[in-house]
């Protein structure tokens, strides 16, 4: 999907592109944005993949090591997109 980007609103902004996220009953639209990123994080992204015929998800979240992963890293098994 094709987002116009606004113009940046603080030197430190980082731009989130809009993604599909799963919230346990259907898929909803997360438009693109700007945040102001927590000190020292990193965005990740929201990943999707099969494993062994499921589909995974895994949202995207903001990091700043191995201590801010949620338990079981925040995958869920969620339907396919249509």
């Amino acid at each position: 999907m094709n987002e116009n980007r606004p113009p940046t609103p603080a030197p430190q902004a980082t731009w989130l592109p809009g993604y599909w996220h799963w919230n346990g009953v259907e898929y909803s639209w997360i438009p693109g944005h700007w945040e102001q990123p927590p000190a020292g994080a990193t965005w990740s992204a929201p990943r999707y993949w099969t494993l062994q015929g499921n589909y995974m998800y895994e949202p995207g979240r903001w990091l700043r090591g191995p201590a801010a992963l949620p338990p079981n890293n925040g995958v869920v098994t969620a339907p396919r997109p249509r």
